[in-house]
């Protein structure tokens, strides 16, 4: 986050925001109770946190005489959320997200394919039926990401970039409680390159992913809920590291030679409210991305087959719609009715919930899956008849 001080001086730089891991669950491990995280891709998981972040800013925006440095009712307007003044956010990855926007790289994009069968040109229509497609790597792909053996069900990180850029980086039920969507300034992405024609193509392969496979919902009248388009920046390391010397600077490090991906998945946030003590502070989590869940656990209650409160993250969508009805009720109607959120909480399914109380945000999305030529016609459904009863 960017926030002026005062006119005066620099910008003050905040993150709010934090995520790692590269993994995510096959189709028969992804809960059915909304308890576990299903993709734990770094950039997934950053996006998460910053709803984690937003709710405890809301919750701060309505209870407190100081109120939030960063959210404020919009009145007389909307009478909803909105940044304030001179707030602005931006998107960092350590490494280009897999997908459409590693496709200029000499290596494989980390996803797979997905494309209307016998079809090895651009989408033009809506699939009738998908397949994965481990054949060339061409552009304008939309992808989902590989895994062992099974496959998964979560699209690769450049398609659902793509999606926020469009409906906002605050998900389906928060669009409910905001004036406007959240929208980031800039997209910079650090690359392991040094050449610079290397990181131009980098980056015209990062705007054709996040941006130019979509620029039809931007269009007057289009189903698009934002309107910027963001500056996308590929640097290298070592303009990261501020042409020092070695593997560190800046609180980042990039380690050396080969990696292994990581059985783990930390997600960070510089606020957070605690409900069981009533307190806000900065928190973090460690998941497991083979169960979702929190790690400390023994593997039963880690592996979903008994419920278990403690080891449910804070960013599943299970813990953020709680957040999200406490934040309803402190409302006081302006959001919606809290009685409704309780009757759709125990009768299910999820998606009803977000259909009611984030109905802007889910008819954009329908528009755009429905669209003819558009890459989301292309993304996989998932079932969400889940009930969030444990409320």
């Amino acid at each position: 986050m960017s926030k002026n001080s005062d006119g005066n001086g620099p910008p003050l730089l905040q993150v709010v925001a934090l995520g790692t891991g590269t993994k995510c669950l096959s189709e028969s491990k992804r809960s059915g109770h909304g308890d576990a995280i299903n993709d734990s891709h770094a950039e997934v998981v950053a996006r998460r946190a910053l709803v984690r972040w937003l709710l405890a800013h809301a919750r701060l925006a309505l209870t407190t005489e100081a109120g939030s440095p960063v959210l404020m009712l919009d009145k007389p307007q909307s009478n909803k959320l909105k940044l304030r003044a001179g707030v602005s956010l931006h998107f960092f990855a350590s490494e280009m997200p897999c997908g459409d926007a590693c496709v200029c790289e000499e290596s494989r994009t980390g996803a797979k394919e997905v494309e209307a069968s016998g079809n090895d040109a651009v989408v033009v229509v809506p699939p009738l039926q998908s397949k994965v497609d481990s054949g060339p790597q061409a552009t304008h792909r939309a992808r989902r990401k590989p895994g062992r053996g099974e496959p998964t069900l979560s699209m690769s990180c450049s398609d659902k970039i793509a999606k926020w850029l469009l409906l906002g980086f605050q998900g389906c039920l928060l669009t409910g409680l905001l004036a406007h969507p959240i929208e980031v300034e800039t997209v910079t992405i650090v690359s392991p390159r040094e050449d610079e024609r290397d990181l131009d193509a980098a980056r015209t392969a990062a705007e054709r992913a996040f941006f130019g496979r979509t620029s039809s919902h931007r269009v007057a009248g289009g189903p698009a809920l934002c309107t910027r388009v963001p500056q996308v920046r590929v640097v290298s390391r070592r303009q990261v590291l501020g042409g020092g010397e070695g593997g560190r600077g800046g609180g980042i490090f990039f380690g050396q030679g080969g990696r292994s991906k990581s059985g783990v998945s930390v997600n960070w946030s510089a606020l957070h409210y605690f409900s069981d003590t009533a307190t806000f502070g900065e928190v973090h989590e460690v998941t497991l991305s083979a169960s979702g869940r929190r790690a400390g656990a023994v593997k039963r209650l880690r592996s979903g087959e008994v419920f278990n409160e403690k080891v449910v993250s804070t960013i599943s969508r299970l813990r953020v719609a709680r957040s999200f009805r406490q934040v309803l009720e402190l409302g006081g109607g302006r959001f919606g009715n809290v009685e409704d959120f309780d009757v759709l909480a125990a009768r299910g399914p999820y998606s009803e919930l977000k259909r009611t109380f984030g109905g802007g945000y889910h008819d954009a999305w329908r528009q755009m899956r429905r669209a003819e030529g558009s890459i989301f016609s292309f993304w996989i459904t998932k079932e969400e008849d889940f009930t969030v009863s444990q409320l």
